[in-house]
């Protein structure tokens, strides 16, 4: 009963809300794997109660103790002793230590102290010396076979969110360590995670003395590269003005076909303008139903809005992946940033998802995207189109992997819909999709055009239409000229 009590009394300590937390079963899910390491464990969530490390991960921790050894050497002088510099590093994290086990849910109230603060000291050493070298370009002293095969998964473990210590343990270690550099552990990191894109500076200010850990950082400035200010870039007019040059260029090279498109377009193009006037006239009304009503929560996929006439881009931008945007118009347009599915883009994504569904102060601006494109994406039509429009690369091998990546990754998720970032996005392609003629657009294309060949017969019908036209025409001629 005493020990019980003593356990219970060591959660109390437990006062703030953790910001290093377990993953939920519903979320995990069936991909338990895409949230733990495969080389290296940081922290306390992958040990076992007697604070001993998983087998599969002890390899590293040689590898830690080298990194150990090699900070404490910088912080001694010539005729200084690694110890003093071992003692001044344990020194530090003991009396933050009952600061430190706040910030976890849980298994770090079950450690002894001593093996906590071994713990502690050992991961937030090696983190420290890993950056350290990494800034100095001296990664590459590493043995081979570590640097050539680890690498990358080295990279997805220090991104994992039950991998990580608290960031200012290491600011902390950086501080003591007598060693001369100007940079700061926030920079350190910064350029090991994006090297020369994202600086302290383009940070929120009042985020950059707030991080919590390296995912955390990580996630800050993927959200806050949205922030930047957008740079003028052609625009859809500018676009459909193209369009239509190349267009009326191409009809009067073909001379046969014009008298028929022309009526054809003459047509279409007064159908266009009476539903533009009937739209303008009842917009208004209609927009200010649709925001008492509840926000739109899902959207065609891709193939089905390509059939409604829009038009899918790849956007140039310096802010991000998750900056997408959608304009309206005669040829609406669709403008994706490309994005890099990998093998470990799976381990990435989940942990960001993670992250924002543990506490509502991280937003959930990462998974409104992931909603987005689960909407956008649902067979391997859909990819293939956005892979034609180099939107999408993958190195997962087949299309309907990556159908599959986006199909799966938004299960267990919760999320407001009535409050994300994409929400006047999604408001504006329901819009567009729902106009009467864009509905009749898409049902033509999906249902009677939608293989080239349809198409080629359709064009010769008009084809042959105009010639028959014609033919009548000139007959019709002949015979009052004879007669």
């Amino acid at each position: 009963m005493s020990e019980q009590i003593k356990r219970f009394q060591n959660r109390l300590v437990k006062q703030e809300q953790p910001i290093i937390c377990r993953i939920p079963d519903e979320i995990r899910g069936k991909h338990g794997s895409a949230y733990e390491p495969k080389i290296i464990a940081i922290g306390p969530y992958h040990r076992n109660n007697g604070g001993q490390i998983n087998p599969g991960l002890r390899p590293m921790e040689d590898l830690k103790l080298q990194y150990l050894i090699d900070l404490c050497k910088r912080s001694v002088n010539n005729d200084g002793r690694i110890e003093d510099a071992l003692k001044a590093y344990t020194t530090a994290v003991q009396k933050q230590e009952v600061n430190v086990r706040r910030r976890y849910s849980e298994s770090s109230f079950e450690m002894s102290s001593e093996d906590f603060v071994r713990m502690i000291v050992l991961d937030g050493c090696f983190i420290v010396e890993f950056l350290l070298k990494r800034g100095e370009g001296m990664v590459g002293t590493m043995p081979m076979a570590f640097e050539l095969r680890t690498m990358p998964c080295l990279r997805r473990d220090l991104l994992l969110f039950e991998n990580q210590i608290p960031f200012f343990i290491l600011e902390e270690i950086l501080s003591i360590t007598n060693h001369i550099t100007n940079y700061s552990i926030l920079d350190l990191a910064l350029h090991y995670l994006y090297k020369k894109r994202i600086t302290k500076e383009m940070l929120p200010e009042k985020e950059a003395t707030k991080i919590h850990h390296l995912l955390h950082l990580s996630h800050l400035c993927l959200v806050g590269q949205l922030n930047k200010p957008k740079v003028n870039r052609r625009t859809a007019g500018t676009l459909s003005g193209h369009l239509v040059n190349n267009f009326i260029k191409l009809m009067l090279k073909s001379k046969l076909c014009l008298l028929s498109i022309a009526g054809f377009l003459f047509n279409l193009l007064t159908i266009w303008q009476w539903s533009c006037w009937r739209r303008s006239k009842i917009s208004p009304p209609i927009m200010e139903e649709k925001s008492r009503r509840r926000k739109v929560r899902t959207i065609p996929t891709a193939t089905r809005m390509k059939e409604a006439g829009i038009c899918f881009k790849k956007k140039e931008t310096d802010r991000g992946f998750l900056d997408i945007s959608f304009k309206d118009g005669v040829f609406p347009v669709m403008e994706i940033p490309s994005v890099n599915i990998q093998e470990n883009t799976s381990s990435e994504y989940r942990n960001f998802l993670a992250l924002e569904q543990t506490c509502k102060d991280y937003g959930n601006t990462f998974t409104s995207y992931v909603v987005l494109m689960d909407n956008l994406i649902d067979t391997v039509d859909d990819v293939a189109l956005l892979k034609n429009n180099k939107i999408i690369e993958s190195k997962l091998g087949c299309e309907e992997d990556v159908a599959n990546f986006f199909n799966e990754i938004r299960a267990g998720l919760c999320f407001d819909f009535d409050q994300h970032y994409l929400g006047d996005t999604f408001e504006l392609i329901d819009h567009c999709c729902n106009q009467t003629y864009k509905k009749w657009r898409a049902k033509l294309m999906h249902d009677y055009l939608k293989t080239p060949w349809t198409i080629i017969s359709l064009m010769g019908a008009f084809v042959l239409l105009a010639l028959t036209t014609v033919q009548t025409a000139y007959s019709i001629k002949s015979f009052q000229n004879g007669n």
